[in-house]
């Protein structure tokens, strides 16, 4: 699993994720700190997104409420230090040390599935007061949205199906934005497998969906 982590010192770093807590609206997880000598624990939120986690698959091993790397969440006393201190990469066994460097992320992020829809819509709060910046409208059809605490999410829809947002225009005017707002906006796959983009009363569907997010810093 890989995600965007804020250091301690308000930058933004990508990670390999170790570890995932998860207890209602809580979630943590265990990452590498911005050198990658050690691990620690994030909270996903806290003021504004700490964590964004954008894609893959941690091991199916769970101890309680975390799931991850064994060596990680079958040592409650190693849980309970890395809240508070960082704890050495050397300290925990080659299978971590390999994962201790910088991941690829890909600029883009394709939704092909409900798994990736669900990172998408956690990662900037299922859209919660989130606010259209921009919106375009050519061979495909471009979002950018603002999600207060996460960042600007940039989605980019192919092969449309059905535009009841643009109705032929090539963008939308500024009091057209400001009625599109939080808490209508909405995605969700369709019982036909295609994309839905709710809009209040309009939307746009397609068969393809792929989008980014530039964090806030």
């Amino acid at each position: 699993m890989v995600g965007l982590i804020r250091g301690d010192r308000g930058g933004v770093y990508a990670s390999h994720i170790l570890a995932l807590y998860e207890k209602g609206r809580k979630k943590e997880v265990v990452a590498f700190t911005e050198d990658f000598r050690a691990v620690k624990r994030f909270p996903v939120w806290r003021v504004k997104r700490r964590v964004y986690i954008l894609d893959g698959r941690l091991p199916e091993e769970r101890r309680s409420r975390w799931t991850g790397y064994p060596v990680i969440i079958s040592d409650e006393a190693l849980l309970k230090r890395v809240k508070k201190h960082p704890e050495p990469v050397e300290a925990l066994g080659e299978e971590v040390k390999n994962l201790a460097m910088p991941p690829f992320v890909a600029e883009w992020h394709d939704i092909r599935k409900q798994s990736d829809l669900y990172y998408l819509t956690s990662l900037s709060g299922n859209f919660y007061k989130a606010k259209i910046e921009w919106g375009a409208h050519g061979e495909k059809i471009v979002f950018a949205l603002r999600c207060p605490g996460a960042g600007l999410v940039t989605i980019e829809m192919s092969d449309i199906s059905h535009d009841s947002v643009f109705k032929g225009k090539a963008a939308l005017t500024e009091e057209e934005l400001t009625k599109i707002k939080a808490p209508e906006i909405d995605l969700f796959f369709t019982e036909s497998g295609q994309i839905l983009l709710a809009l209040g009363e309009r939307c746009v569907q397609c068969e393809k969906l792929r989008w980014k997010i530039d964090a806030e810093e």
